[in-house]
């Protein structure tokens, strides 16, 4: 009988021990198979970004099981706010940091509106794409609801830009290190293209963990069709927004007479490096 209780006694232990959460930067995840619609993090932003980079998938589950809708929506724009904050202000500040020859007025102004304008294109390019992709993967047979599209999305876009924003401190090194306005453009353009890569890879891991129809596995097709789009929104709507980088014989302007395309000036920009 002792040694029957000794053994109830070191299993109780061990599940108690598996599922206790494990406590990361003071804070205690409640058990993954639970929703959670983020009412217990802490009052701290950065915290929430630190849970939402370790414990994206019991974000993902609150999604899943439509839990917090809400919460998680709003957590999600404040973080596409404050990141695309951190990164414009350091994008806007390449003309002040390289030196180059422009007003302290003109450099402070397009560090305000670069600082306001990230933000903006990640959200804007999500509110277009929204509705295109909850209707085509309605008529997929997914049974996700427009909410939970709509808190999927946020989140991806939370991750980019958090991603995006861990990119401020080397941005910010080669703007003081070098002197070339089209370097910087590039630099830019490629760190962009990181934080897509990244948020794109998690928004189709997020929209296979929340689906409740597991078909949607086989279609990488159209899938692969929402990112074109996606892609093609985002850096058109950036380039309607531009100058995210003041050019240094240029005095500051909100915006700049649209022409052309962004892929364009993304092919002169490379031949200007080749040449």
């Amino acid at each position: 009988m002792h040694e029957q209780n000794s053994d109830q006694h070191n299993n109780d232990q061990l599940n108690s021990e598996e599922t206790t959460p494990r406590e990361v930067s003071g804070m205690t995840p409640p058990p993954l198979t639970q929703g959670i619609p983020l009412a217990e993090l802490p009052a701290s932003w950065f915290a929430r970004i630190n849970y939402l980079l370790i414990y994206r998938d019991r974000i993902l589950e609150s999604i899943r099981q439509d839990v917090g809708l809400g919460v998680i929506s709003r957590t999600m724009i404040v973080i596409v706010a404050i990141m695309g904050l951190v990164y414009g202000l350091v994008m806007g500040g390449t003309n002040l940091f390289q030196g180059a020859d422009v007003s302290l007025l003109d450099n402070l102004l397009m560090i305000v509106t670069v600082a306001l304008k990230v933000p903006i294109l990640f959200l804007l390019t999500l509110l277009i794409v929204l509705f295109p992709i909850f209707v085509s993967g309605t008529l997929l047979g997914s049974r996700i609801s427009f909410a939970q599209t709509a808190a999927i999305l946020l989140t991806s876009s939370a991750v980019t830009v958090t991603v995006l924003a861990s990119m401020a401190t080397v941005s910010f090194f080669f703007a003081l290190t070098t002197q070339s306005y089209t370097f910087m453009k590039l630099l830019h353009v490629m760190f962009f293209g990181y934080a897509g890569v990244c948020g794109i890879s998690f928004l189709s891991f997020a929209y296979r963990k929340v689906s409740l129809d597991r078909s949607l596995d086989s279609q990488s097709f159209v899938f692969g069709l929402w990112l074109i789009l996606y892609a093609f929104v985002g850096t058109q709507l950036a380039w309607t927004l531009r100058p995210f980088i003041g050019a240094p014989s240029m005095e500051f302007s909100l915006f700049r007479p649209r022409s052309g395309s962004f892929y364009e000036e993304l092919f002169k920009i490379l031949t200007t490096m080749l040449d």
